[in-house]
């Protein structure tokens, strides 16, 4: 990899990981006015589907570090707090804004024992049939 990159001035490192989110969380709802606030505790796996690094420069288009695009079994767990925000347009939709922060607790294996914070900010509209 050294003679690779040997006449490059700057060159970039990327990691590419894409995951399926199952959460479990707990909703408690603070204010249910037209604008509601509520609190989100609960925590999440994540079964990476893949995972790959890969580092390019100016004379080299992508060169693959590490490869784990099959891999099978590699689950994450993390443990998610966060606020929602909603808007009642109507009794039966709303519009929610939510930003999570998650904190691995289970990771890929890292020498350096670095966990990752992960912030997520979900947006959507909700609709209640009952």
């Amino acid at each position: 990899m050294k003679n690779i990159f040997v006449n490059d001035n700057s060159v970039t490192l990327t990691q590419s990981t894409d995951y399926i989110e199952l959460p479990v969380e707990f909703y408690y709802k603070i204010n249910d006015n037209k604008i509601g606030i509520a609190t989100t505790l609960g925590g999440s796996f994540l079964i990476i589907n893949k995972n790959y690094l890969f580092m390019k420069s100016d004379n080299v288009s992508q060169f693959e570090v590490s490869n784990e695009r099959n891999s099978k079994n590699i689950v994450l767990f993390t443990g998610n707090l966060g606020v929602n925000f909603s808007y009642k347009f109507n009794k039966r939709m709303d519009f929610e804004l939510s930003p999570i922060i998650k904190y691995q607790f289970t990771g890929i294996e890292n020498p350096n024992g670095i966990k990752p914070i992960i912030f997520s900010l979900q947006t959507g509209f909700s609709y209640k049939i009952f």
